[in-house]
């Protein structure tokens, strides 16, 4: 797998257009949990604010490559969205968890019949309509 180098530049947060653009197209990444997405979607805004932008990043990408297998014939099946908050490093900021289900039908029986599933939560940290930080929770209720 090869990394994608995420160039720093000046700006602290997103403004309100741009913040409400990149939501939109998180939740239509999202909908495919496809790593291609989530690549372009960090090309298209400059997230460079975050902190430890580079890890989110690849932390992102990792989660939505290491569930797929084109050779396993893997078909995604379901996405289900909930609120969480975090219970570590955010104590209580608010977190959205996705949790989605797939098979890999490519795989010889009974192992195609069973079904599998990944999850990732996001945090936003939204402030004045303006995102000002962006990441993963790793520790939700």
């Amino acid at each position: 797998m090869t990394e994608t180098l995420i160039l720093k530049s000046k700006n602290k947060q997103l403004s309100i257009t741009e913040t409400e653009a990149f939501i939109k197209d998180h939740e239509i990444a999202c909908k495919t949990m496809d790593a291609s997405n989530f690549r372009s979607l960090f090309l298209k805004y400059d997230l460079s604010f975050v902190g430890d932008f580079q890890d989110v990043f690849n932390s992102i990408i990792e989660a939505m490559t290491v569930w797929k297998s084109v050779f396993k014939g893997t078909e995604l099946r379901e996405i289900n969205v909930r609120d969480s908050n975090c219970i570590f490093c955010s104590i209580g900021k608010k977190v959205k968890v996705y949790n989605w289900t797939y098979l890999h039908t490519g795989e010889d029986a009974p192992m195609n019949k069973f079904v599998c599933y990944s999850r990732i939560a996001f945090m936003f940290d939204i402030q004045d309509d303006m995102l000002k930080n962006y990441g993963i929770c790793n520790a939700y209720i």
